[in-house]
């Protein structure tokens, strides 16, 4: 008598258990190789729409046509970093401005009449503006207001 064959040749291998771990940790380990990226992609988001403004004093500690230097904090990836802005009075008006020069990116400094880069002897005018030297784009400005009589700058 004679056995049946089987019409199909399924004779797939069974997975072993190494094989099965072995596909599990490589799963794993791909996950965590992704997770910071999705992370980075996800997370504006996730973030608040909230404005964040910062209160830099009284108002009163400004006086017309002067310049001042402040100190704000800023996230720069994980470290918070110290930046210097300055603020500069012109009757009510407040502007905030950036020390990054535009040109190659070194900080600003200010003088009687304008901001100076060091690296390359550009300038800009007390409103930011190209003024002379290797600069084309004004410096960057930031959104002010004063909220009972305080000075706060957008960020």
């Amino acid at each position: 008598m004679m056995t049946p064959v089987s019409a199909s040749n399924d004779t797939k291998p069974q997975p072993t258990r190494r094989g099965l771990l072995s596909r599990g940790l490589a799963a794993a380990a791909g996950c965590l190789v992704a997770l910071p990226a999705v992370g980075a992609l996800l997370d504006p988001l996730f973030r608040s729409a909230k404005e964040k403004w910062r209160d830099l004093g009284p108002a009163a500690d400004l006086a017309d046509g002067a310049t001042k230097r402040y100190l704000i904090e800023r996230r720069a990836g994980w470290q918070a970093v110290q930046e210097p802005i300055f603020l500069v009075r012109r009757g009510e008006e407040i502007l905030a401005l950036s020390s990054v020069c535009t040109h190659l990116g070194c900080r600003v400094r200010a003088h009687k009449d304008e901001f100076r880069c060091p690296c390359h002897q550009g300038a800009f005018t007390k409103e930011g503006e190209p003024l002379r030297g290797p600069v084309t784009e004004p410096l960057a400005r930031y959104t002010t207001r004063i909220e009972r009589d305080r000075i706060q700058v957008r960020l």
